[in-house]
């Protein structure tokens, strides 16, 4: 085989890969806002108070998503901002159950993990 043409079907490939790989890397901004409005649903529907610490968690992936973004490290920015979703979410349906007040467990604990 010519030595050119194994050397351009490489750099094709190597091209191929390089756009392959950026590609799976794009920025969670989309993953960033659904967690932004998640989180605002939440507290919309009382969570600050039915749900204290699961909202707290979820504002605290949230945080660590834009900072994970702002390294670069996208994909785990991505997770962390769909775990705030999720999060956000739960707690939003905590609220929403209980009417907006504070989910207590028998015994006194805090029941909205």
């Amino acid at each position: 085989m010519n030595p050119l043409r194994v050397w351009a079907t490489l750099s094709l490939v190597a091209g191929l890969v390089a756009f392959g790989a950026i590609g799976c890397s794009e920025p969670p901004d989309d993953a960033i806002m659904k967690a932004e409005d998640a989180i605002k649903k939440a507290v919309e529907a009382g969570a600050e108070e039915a749900s204290p610490r699961l909202l707290g968690k979820a504002r605290t992936a949230l945080s660590e998503a834009r900072a994970l973004a702002d390294q670069g490290h996208n994909s785990d920015a991505r997770k962390k901002a769909e775990l705030a979703v999720i999060q956000a979410e739960q707690a939003e349906r905590n609220a929403i159950r209980t009417g907006g007040k504070r989910m207590t467990r028998p015994g006194g604990g805090g029941g909205d993990e």
